[in-house]
């Protein structure tokens, strides 16, 4: 038999080990409300990471709003807030849901006003991975509470 017969096995298996290798980092369901005026809008999603190492997510940024900001929903004493939250760690393996109620990208100071049925492009940036560039469908209020 010639080498070409013992190689070509090797070959096949070297090609399928880096299609099965584990770094992944994807993000899943996200949608965005159609906001009610140009001061802010909510963006909700999940986030998977099967990168083999834990991820820091530091925040965005998009052409729809002139500053993008992570925060945290708090209820105390009866009054519902809102904490920014400057980093938030995403461990290997896991998943974190961005939702309402809870943790979500804010976009604040709109540069204008994001229609159902659009898009909004937004730029998620980590302290250890490259920055991912997602498409948010805006959905109308009525829609993002199904």
């Amino acid at each position: 038999m010639s080498r070409l017969h013992y190689l070509l096995p090797l070959l096949l298996l070297s090609q399928f080990s880096i299609f099965c290798h584990p770094g992944n980092l994807s993000v899943q369901d996200a949608y965005s409300p159609a906001p009610l005026n140009d001061r802010s809008a909510a963006i909700y999603f999940r986030i998977e990471n099967d990168t083999g190492e834990s991820i820091v997510l530091t925040g965005g940024h998009t052409e729809v709003a002139r500053k993008v900001e992570m925060h945290r929903t708090e209820i105390s004493n009866g009054l519902v807030r809102m904490v920014r939250l400057p980093e938030i760690p995403v461990a290997s393996g896991e998943s974190l849901e961005f939702r309402p109620g809870g943790l979500h990208f804010m976009l604040v100071d709109l540069t204008g006003i994001p229609e159902a049925g659009t898009e909004i492009e937004l730029t998620i940036t980590f302290k250890n991975q490259p920055d991912r560039i997602i498409r948010i469908p805006v959905v109308s209020p009525g829609d993002a509470l199904e």
